[in-house]
């Protein structure tokens, strides 16, 4: 849908790049909403199989004017790579391309660049998300009574390198949001790759279960990982009376990958 304003319209677009090439089951359109203050939203978007893109542009429109050229070099600079693939192999391609790695048959997840390794819980649905961090994974049980997450983040912007208290700030808010620490391990010291551990189980308290829309669980189960570069989080949980132990063998898979 369009933006609300005093006057959209939508209508068909393409990237400049790909007018001329229109690979087979592409379609794209562009969304214009005029707004009050003489403000503007322009929401340019494409679908190829499971690939979806928005581009949005929103300001003032005599300032879009102004910088039209700027703009066009923008949309100009929007490409797609490898469309001799079938339509059903775009999405799995950009989202080896932004995360590193890939889901492996057995239903772990592997990233030779960032050199992870972790095996999925036996029997779970995996699926790879690209959602605003390095990479994340979820897994869900086939009853839906436990799920697995594993993310990889970068630094925040403000800093180059990962260091312990910032990833012990992150677990602060988020054992906030979900209950409290029952057990924790602490970090551990630096092994010979240069990353740290930590691991705790977290019990959900009554105040959490209206914020969480997973607060069925008794233990919910954490594995960090601290590097430099990377801030790696397993995070898993089953519902009371289910067996942990696909959770458990999970976390305890995470590693290097073999050279």
């Amino acid at each position: 849908h369009a933006p609300e304003g005093d006057k959209h319209m939508t209508q068909p677009w393409l990237p400049p790049s790909l007018v001329d090439r229109h690979p087979k089951g592409l379609s794209g359109a562009k969304a214009i909403a005029d707004l009050p203050d003489d403000q503007r939203t322009v929401i340019y978007g494409t679908v190829l199989g499971g690939l979806h893109h928005l581009l949005l542009l929103r300001g003032d429109r005599a300032a879009q004017q102004r910088h039209r050229a700027a703009i066009d070099k923008i949309l100009g600079s929007y490409h797609l790579t490898g469309l001799d693939h079938p339509d059903t192999d775009h999405a799995a391609r950009s989202l080896h391309h932004h995360s590193g790695g890939y889901l492996t048959k057995n239903g772990g997840f592997l990233s030779q660049q960032h050199q992870i390794l972790i095996d999925g819980p036996r029997g779970w649905h995996p699926t790879l998300r690209s959602a605003g961090c390095v990479f994340q994974v979820r897994w869900e049980s086939p009853d839906h009574t436990g799920r697995l997450w594993f993310s990889g983040h970068r630094p925040p912007a403000t800093s180059r390198h990962w260091t312990r208290p910032m990833a012990d700030r992150w677990v602060d808010r988020f054992v906030a949001n979900i209950g409290q620490i029952v057990e924790d391990s602490g970090w551990s010291d630096k092994d010979p790759a240069g990353q740290q551990g930590r691991e705790l189980i977290l019990d959900r308290d009554k105040g959490s279960a209206a914020r969480s829309s997973e607060a069925l669980f008794t233990h919910r189960r954490l594995r960090l990982l601290l590097r430099e570069d990377l801030f790696l989080i397993a995070d898993g949980y089953v519902a009371p009376g289910k067996d942990p132990q696909p959770v458990l063998l999970a976390l305890r898979s995470l590693r290097r990958p073999p050279r």
